[in-house]
């Protein structure tokens, strides 16, 4: 398949600075939406909720030996351990990092910077995408910065900076539309998207496999040069070179552990879907729009507004050009359509919801329901429809407006609706990256743990009861970055799936060892309320006694008789 590149992209690409806007760009919108200070490495007061979940995995991971794979966390989980990726480090930036950690401070965060680098690749690829339909400057600079202040994008900057790639939706998009003088040239850069979008999340991946796919029927329906089709079996080799990259991607990175994989369960499969207004429902204030009510986790995991901006000129195309629908099933765009109405159906899940109403729940066999389990935040993939949706109203609108002025003064309007719309979000990130917390395990008792405990148990563990984990959810943190500070093992994981041997040990057995007294004495232990009311009654060789807030036993059979202070004060709060 021989395509030439088109007299405009030819023409822009030689005079538009690119990588130089897109860097000026980028980092002026990160600055303005996660602040400065944020983007220094060493500042890490900022580090809240999951971004200081994902700073804890870092903390393990660039002072664990290396594993295989070189994501392994030995001392996290213990004494199973567990991959690093089940935290979020995004991997690709991990452990190139870990090479380094010598070399770089021990108050170390590489966050702020990576969605500073997301911003503006995420300018960058929206810049060359749109470069591909117009040569006008202005246009393409408008156009571009439609997908910087993408709602979906905006809302994952509250700190799933891994779901901030979306850069790499973008890319794909414009390498399905980007002209290639062969076959292989055309399709080499979707493996290497695989390979990256793998080793930062899973859900990205699977959507650029979806492009991938797509960009393969779209060379097999080519029939401008029919000699050049790629025959059956040249499909079937691309597509296991696809899979190839991919699998072998999620296994270095440690997505994918044989012998050591979490527990997969349905629990929480379509919750975390999109309504069927997702595209219409603001959640929150808005220019135009009221919000709709739908469940609870659709309100973020199924966040999907496309803004008032491209609604308008999607609204504005189909009035001035009816037939612009039609033209969406000639043979370059249909395989692009029909991707995009699976991510459609795999988004809405199989309980599909209008508002606050279950219109149907489609039953599936277990197995199915297992596999789609392992993708349980389904609301995730209309992201590509998202951008092909913002890609046709930037597109159908230069088609509709043949006047340059007119089309620049239309997106230009459009532009500052959108952005209006939006800025309650880009207000609500700022102050959410501008609060600060800090460790409240402050007692010389934590700094001292290290020097005669090699372990530290935490019960409940926050696997097995989030709401009575000593601390609750946000104390996690702090734990799991006492322990990998000092080299103490910690049993307690903050992660989306634990291992069915884990969950056995930590939410039964461990509990158990408490009721019989049967405290190591290699092992400090925080204990919820009742069970320390329970180690108290029963230990002879640990002292247990309130520090910081929290119920603290170490081995100290010296002064093991002094917990019954503890006792007392337990008793009296609970009265």
């Amino acid at each position: 398949m021989r395509i030439e590149k088109t007299p405009s992209e030819r023409t822009i690409a030689a005079t538009f600075p690119f990588a130089l806007l897109a860097s000026i760009l980028g980092t002026i919108a990160a600055g303005m939406l996660i602040g400065w200070h944020q983007i220094y490495p060493v500042n890490v007061a900022w580090l809240r909720k999951d971004p200081a979940v994902y700073q804890a995995g870092w903390e393990f991971l660039r002072r664990d030996a290396w594993h295989f794979p070189p994501t392994w966390l030995a001392h996290l989980d213990f004494p199973f351990g567990i991959s690093a990726a089940y935290l979020d480090v995004i991997p690709l930036v991990a452990v190139p990092l870990k090479l380094f950690s010598a070399w770089l401070p021990d108050r170390f965060q590489y966050l702020g910077l990576y969605a500073l680098l997301c911003l503006v690749l995420q300018t960058y690829f929206a810049l060359r995408l749109v470069a591909r339909f117009t040569s006008d400057q202005a246009l393409v600079v408008i156009g571009a910065l439609f997908f910087l202040g993408s709602p979906i994008l905006l809302m994952r900057l509250y700190g799933h900076f891994s779901l901030c790639s979306q850069w790499l939706i973008l890319a794909a998009v414009y390498c399905y539309f980007r002209p290639a003088p062969s076959v292989a040239r055309y399709l080499w850069p979707f493996a290497l998207l695989l390979a990256i979008s793998a080793g930062i999340t899973p859900y990205l991946s699977v959507m650029v496999l979806g492009i991938a796919m797509a960009a393969l029927a779209r060379i097999r329906l080519n029939t401008e040069n029919r000699d050049s089709v790629p025959g059956p079996m040249h499909v079937v080799g691309a597509m296991g070179i696809f899979l190839a990259c991919l699998l072998l991607s999620l296994g270095i990175f440690g997505f994918v552990t044989p012998g050591s994989m979490p527990t997969i369960s349905a629990n929480g499969y379509g919750a975390f879907s999109m309504n069927l207004v997702g595209p219409m429902n603001p959640s929150g204030p808005s220019l135009l729009f009221r919000s709709f009510p739908v469940f609870p986790y659709q309100r973020y995991e199924g966040y999907n507004y496309l803004g008032v901006g491209i609604i308008a000129l999607g609204v504005f195309c189909l009035l001035c050009r009816p037939s612009l629908a039609i033209r969406l099933w000639r043979p370059p765009l249909r395989p692009l359509v029909i991707m995009s109405l699976v991510f459609f159906v795999l988004a809405l899940s199989t309980e599909v919801t209008l508002g606050q109403t279950v219109l149907v729940n489609i039953p599936l066999p277990n197995i199915a329901n297992r596999l789609l389990a392992v993708f349980r935040s389904s609301g995730r993939f209309f992201w590509p429809v998202h951008e092909l949706l913002t890609l046709g109203a930037l597109v159908g609108t230069l088609i509709a407006i043949p006047s340059l002025w007119a089309a620049r003064t239309v997106l230009a309007v459009a532009l500052l609706m959108q952005l209006s719309d939006v800025l309650p979000i880009a207000r609500s990130i700022a102050l959410e990256s501008s609060r600060t917390v800090s460790t409240p395990l402050l007692a010389a008792d934590w700094q001292t743990l290290a020097k005669s405990h090699q372990h530290l148990v935490v019960l409940p563990a926050r696997q097995c009861d989030l709401l009575r984990t000593p601390g609750g959810d946000a104390a996690w943190p702090w734990f799991a970055g006492l322990a990998a500070t000092s080299g103490m093992t910690l049993n307690s994981v903050h992660a989306a799936r634990s291992s069915a041997a884990s969950e056995a040990y930590n939410c039964r057995t461990l509990p158990g060892e408490i009721g019989r007294s049967d405290l190591q004495h290699d092992t400090a232990y925080v204990l919820g309320n009742s069970l320390a009311l329970l180690a108290v009654a029963r230990t002879r060789t640990h002292f247990c006694r309130r520090v910081d807030g929290f119920n603290l036993c170490t081995f100290n059979p010296e002064n093991a008789w002094r917990s019954r202070a503890l006792a007392d004060q337990l008793t009296a709060r609970n009265r």
